[in-house]
């Protein structure tokens, strides 16, 4: 026996997903319809949920901006952890306290919802299967287990689609503040070095 817990907030104005444009770092941008893949995530704007695992973006981020209204809804998670186990590869449902990413996206009902899922659900694409399906995951009930997590939400005004893509990335790679791993400059240069001799004849 499994449970999860979901945040969703709901945007105003119409629930077309035509009529918004979305952002996902990596994933989504403005309309994905022509530009992905037919199975891609984001190519059938006519389905209900588009929830996808936070460890595929490279900053946990989504955003929705209304052309109309020059409003912009955006939700990110603050305490990423992006931990998971080697069984979790195949689109059954799971039961494990180990995995403790989230899934961001929207969901498409009478009004257009930005939600955060935890443990992360996938679906109604995901890219553990090559067909539209699900992979549920959940955490175990056990007494004493608790589950949270930490998101921020911000909406504000903006004129343009590239103004409101930077005004969510920047907000949420600042919430994020990550720290980049130390790297040794040289061995990096001497590496790239040796690369370009090899194939620069």
């Amino acid at each position: 026996m499994g449970f999860s817990s979901r945040f969703s907030m709901s945007y105003f104005g119409t629930s077309r997903m035509r009529d918004k444009e979305f952002f996902m770092p990596g994933i989504w941008y403005l309309h994905s319809e022509d530009s992905v893949p037919p199975r891609a995530f984001a190519r059938n704007l006519s389905a209900r949920h588009f929830l996808i695992r936070e460890d595929r973006l490279p900053l946990p981020v989504a955003m929705v901006r209304d052309p109309n209204a020059a409003t912009m809804l955006a939700l990110s998670r603050q305490d990423t952890n992006g931990t998971t186990f080697a069984r979790d590869n195949s689109v059954h449902r799971l039961v494990d306290d180990r995995m403790q990413f989230g899934s961001l996206g929207f969901i498409n009902d009478d009004r257009l919802q930005i939600a955060f899922q935890y443990p992360g659900s996938e679906g109604e694409v995901t890219y553990l299967c090559c067909k539209s399906a699900w992979a549920n995951r959940s955490h175990p009930v056990r007494a004493g287990f608790t589950h949270s997590y930490v998101l921020h939400f911000w909406a504000k005004q903006v004129e343009t689609y590239s103004q409101a893509l930077q005004s969510a990335w920047r907000i949420a790679f600042s919430m994020a503040s990550p720290t980049p791993p130390p790297a040794d400059a040289n061995a990096v240069y001497n590496a790239s070095m040796e690369l370009l001799a090899a194939y620069g004849h």
